[in-house]
């Protein structure tokens, strides 16, 4: 099975285009951004996240761990992730979240 989900459509000239699926997409961007609010109220809030507030943005940490998770590289179990899942009513199982992101 291919780890990413792609529309994928020849051109005119044979060329192969890949695009992402746009729910693929879509959840994406929704994860990510529901992510960068809760790493806001955590850098604030939690000493658990005083050395990443040091050195990095809410939304840098959000897209990262995001295409982290997207590709089976992240590690799912900070309370950022936990309560984004949540949020979004999925369980908090590498699973769940891929389907979530549009892989089956």
């Amino acid at each position: 099975m291919n780890k990413f989900t792609f529309v994928v459509t020849p051109d005119a000239a044979g060329f192969v285009r890949q695009e992402p699926k746009e729910k693929t997409q879509i959840n994406l961007d929704a994860f990510c951004a529901r992510l960068t609010l809760e790493y806001t109220e955590l850098f604030r809030s939690s000493p658990d996240y005083n050395y990443s507030a040091q050195h990095t943005t809410p939304e840098a940490l959000a897209r990262k761990m995001t295409l982290g998770l997207y590709n089976g590289i992240a590690n799912k179990d900070g309370e950022g992730i936990k309560r984004t899942c949540k949020h979004f009513k999925i369980a908090h199982t590498y699973k769940a979240i891929r389907a979530f992101f549009g892989e089956k």
